[in-house]
């Protein structure tokens, strides 16, 4: 009898050893950030674009334009390194902080604003859903967009064409200058 309890504890001892090893591998494995693999790409309004070329403008009040050459379209992402980069914003909101220097996400085709949204309090141009994080570097050109799930309507007396639009970005590299 003491042989089969020895057996059945250390059994048990080792069931619960076995779980304790498991979780944590498994909260190692979910522990930070998952790696962003960028595409290169941007979606307009469903349908998938390759970004042809890209340049980036910096001006004096330290903002910068990344343009963005798609299909028939440029895409123009604007931001203050200083205050978006590496953070993730509700476009949806006013990011806090910025002091009236603010980001910027606007479409254009043949010199004409498809959609025009910004983190302004303007209700004009205000995106009601998605999310953006830029990173830029003023020094090197290096720059990346991961904007998910915009959705925007900007009347046309407003920088856009009165349509609802949505738009993903995913772009990483040196923009020329």
């Amino acid at each position: 009898m003491k042989k089969k309890n020895l057996f059945a504890s250390m059994a048990g001892k080792a069931l619960a050893l076995a779980v304790a090893v498991m979780m944590s591998v498994a909260f190692t494995a979910c522990s930070g950030d998952d790696p962003v693999t960028f595409t290169n790409t941007i979606t307009l309004d469903g349908k998938m674009h390759n970004v042809t070329t890209a340049e980036l403008s910096f001006f004096k009040n330290g903002s910068y334009w990344l343009m963005l050459q798609f299909s028939d379209y440029t895409a123009v992402v604007a931001g203050v390194p200083e205050f978006h980069n590496g953070k993730t914003f509700d476009m949806a909101k006013k990011p806090d902080g910025c002091s009236g220097l603010s980001w910027s996400v606007a479409v254009m085709k043949a010199q004409k604003f498809i959609f025009s949204g910004d983190g302004s309090d303007n209700p004009n141009f205000v995106f009601s859903a998605g999310t953006l994080k830029t990173n830029v570097d003023k020094a090197t050109g290096e720059a990346e967009v991961t904007l998910v799930d915009g959705r925007i309507t900007t009347e046309s007396e407003y920088f856009g064409d009165g349509k609802p639009h949505t738009i993903s970005i995913s772009w990483k590299g040196k923009a020329k200058s």
